[in-house]
């Protein structure tokens, strides 16, 4: 949507944000302990680091609710970078590098 790749819409934006939310809930799920094992890719730290790691999604909800809320993409667009900075973060921090 910020890159302007489809047309914007409120309803698609919205859509997008539930999904996002949705993702952060069930993914807070997928790491339980001792679940280090192929196929993931992620690093031995998110298991070290487990509550800081869970508060990334915690973030990354919050922002998708504020996004949900927004009803222009201007009104959106920091919470947008937010969620942004959350996926970074993660994959940045807790993901094997390829």
């Amino acid at each position: 949507l910020k890159a302007g790749a489809i047309p914007f819409s409120v309803e698609t934006m919205h859509l997008a944000a539930t999904n996002i939310a949705r993702h952060g809930e069930e993914a807070k799920t997928l790491f339980p302990d001792g679940s280090l094992k192929s196929p993931s890719e992620a690093l031995p730290l998110l298991w070290d680091e487990k509550q800081a790691f869970d508060a990334i999604f915690d973030k990354m909800i919050a922002a998708a609710e504020e996004v949900k809320r927004a009803q222009t993409l201007e009104d959106a667009a920091t919470a947008i970078t937010l969620l942004g900075d959350q996926c970074k973060d993660c994959h940045w921090k807790y993901r094997i590098k390829k």
